[in-house]
């Protein structure tokens, strides 16, 4: 069995796992782009209902990430359960406050 020399591999950026053959690149591409994104809005810097939408997102409040890792034949799971470790706000939803007036 001969080995593959070292020019010949092509790097991948970290985010991205080989798609299997049953997967077509756009679709696969699709779904990354969609979670690099929901992944970026989680961070600090971003409003408050954006990163709350992206936590919902990743709670899977809506089915919305089983869907979609679905597609790819992926467990949504272990996403999840990374992310949550990262970002513990995914686990344990911040109550956005609200300004009510009320009239007297």
């Amino acid at each position: 069995m001969s080995s593959l020399p070292a020019h010949s591999t092509r790097s991948r950026p970290k985010y991205h796992p080989a798609p299997r053959q049953a997967d077509t690149t756009g679709e696969w591409d699709l779904l990354l782009a969609i979670l690099v994104q929901a992944t970026r809005d989680l961070a600090p810097t971003m409003p408050a209902h954006i990163r709350e939408g992206a936590a919902r997102f990743f709670r899977n409040e809506e089915g919305d990430l089983a869907y979609l890792c679905g597609l790819a034949n992926l467990d949504y799971r272990p996403l999840q359960e990374r992310l949550c470790a990262t970002f513990p706000e995914i686990r344990h939803p911040v109550q956005l406050a609200l300004a009510l007036e009320v009239p007297a």
